[in-house]
């Protein structure tokens, strides 16, 4: 099935106030003696890691080091959370440490507005925010949307992960994949420290083995490069009888910091496979008592395997003390196999009927932006103006395949599952397994500006954009 490619432009319009008191304290500072006409005064040069290319670096945790004081609030950049009328909540990479986290999903639970579920007929994480479904693929990655793994993200390629709760259609633009109507999730990538670093991590979870490795070094006179790199790999048998799970993952990111201008970059790849991991189970007639938690409910022969490689670029130079301008831009090649079961109990009885289906993806993304910030003041307002520019690209390919209901009474119960040959999968086919064809094209492109009035020496801030 082929479909037209189609374009399709967001224009947004928001009105923000944001009204807060502050106390303001004065201080008078002492002159400094003058120094001897010989000495001469070197400035001290400090370097912040930064992953998205600021200036600014990323926020300072609040004590605990679990929470940011703030994080990116898109087109407007990096906010501390008291000058932003959003809901943010921006974990950083202790918590990862702190809870274990294995995946984004892990993170996220720690917020009580998400709730972590599943896609539409496989295993792809889904994250609920205010009750309104958030999709992997609408993750956006250092501000830009479609980068991301589909299925699953170790947690160890992660810095942090910034929650909004909220619409955010004006700051973020429309996400591609139509969802995030209640909230939005970026995650922002590793950056070198300025102190060395390196950590091997070994842990055991039930049957399953992880390592990690984590290096990150600044180099230079003023230590302005960095170099930051992750490998991670885990495998093994999960709490579930007969589930197999193997992950390969690796990052290396680098950052540039010299003058007026920065630039960060990331290259990754990410390999996952599931083999008899519990499927999907729709029930018919009244609710069943559920089987034991590490029951065996799926099929030997299913399993689910994603393969993805993807990068970003991001540069930021200072065209005045006032004026800074920005670009970006990220890839992703995906690849995603799996072979499913289609489970329906019958919710009186408990036996369960099932039908095969295998898929073959493909994925190919491109996706940019570019923009320009300038600061300037009217008499005793002051403003600060964005206006960007973001374009999205995808190209899908899938083939896939169904075989006929196997018959109930050699499937047996949810409690009792009985094993069946893998079923023909004939009934219906949909292009080629080995070369799939392409079954969707998206592109879209967004515009929008915005215009933050600073009043009363920044007691009240009010947002105004399109």
């Amino acid at each position: 099935m082929h479909q037209a490619a189609f374009r399709r432009s967001t224009l947004s319009a928001a009105v923000l106030l944001l009204a807060a008191a502050q106390a303001h304290a004065q201080a008078a500072a002492a002159a400094a003696p003058a120094s001897a006409a010989s000495a001469t005064e070197v400035q001290e040069v400090v370097i912040s890691a930064s992953a998205d290319a600021s200036a600014g670096g990323l926020k300072a945790p609040y004590a605990g080091g679990q929470v940011a004081r703030g994080g990116r609030v898109g087109l407007l950049g990096s906010q501390d959370v008291m000058e932003t009328p959003f809901n943010i909540t921006n974990y950083t990479s202790k918590i990862i440490q702190d809870y274990q986290a294995a995946s984004l999903a892990d993170v996220l639970q720690n917020d009580p507005g998400v709730r972590v579920t599943r896609g539409f007929g496989n295993f792809q994480q889904a994250y609920m925010v205010r009750g309104l479904v958030v999709y992997s693929d609408d993750i956006s990655y250092n501000g830009l949307y479609g980068l991301l793994p589909r299925q699953y993200l170790a947690a160890q390629l992660v810095e942090r992960v910034e929650v909004l709760r909220g619409a955010s259609a004006f700051i973020n633009g429309a996400a591609p994949g139509g969802s995030g109507l209640g909230g939005a999730v970026n995650v922002s990538p590793k950056r070198a420290a300025n102190a060395p670093q390196a950590e091997v991590t070994v842990s055991v979870d039930g049957g399953q083995v992880s390592e990690a490795i984590d290096v990150g070094r600044r180099f230079g006179v003023h230590k302005e490069f960095g170099l930051r790199g992750n490998v991670v790999h885990s495998e093994g048998d999960s709490s579930v009888k007969g589930e197999h799970d193997k992950l390969d993952a690796a990052l290396l990111g680098a950052d540039w910091h010299t003058g007026n201008v920065r630039a960060s970059a990331d290259i990754g790849s990410q390999d996952n496979l599931i083999r008899g991991a519990t499927p999907n189970i729709t029930v018919s007639g009244p609710i069943p008592f559920a089987p034991h938690a590490d029951k065996q409910v799926a099929q030997p022969w299913t399993y689910s395997h994603e393969r993805d490689t993807f990068g970003t670029l991001r540069a930021e130079i200072d065209i005045a003390s006032s004026v800074t301008a920005w670009a970006a831009g990220g890839f992703r090649e995906g690849h995603e196999d799996n072979q499913l079961e289609n489970t329906t109990v019958d919710g009186a009885t408990g036996a369960q009927s099932l039908y095969a289906s295998v898929n073959a993806r493909r994925d190919t993304i491109k996706t940019g932006e570019a923009g320009l910030r300038a600061s300037f003041a009217t008499g005793p307002v002051k403003h600060t103006i964005v206006g960007s520019y973001g374009a999205y690209q995808s190209v899908s390919k899938n083939a896939y395949a169904f075989s006929d209901f196997v018959n109930p009474a050699s499937a047996g119960t949810v409690y009792d599952t009985q094993f069946v040959p893998m079923p023909a999968e004939t009934y219906l086919v949909g292009g080629s397994l080995s070369n799939p064809l392409t079954t969707q094209r998206l592109v879209t492109s967004s515009e929008a500006l915005a215009d933050t009035l600073d009043f009363l020496d920044g007691s009240v801030l009010l947002t105004v954009g399109a």
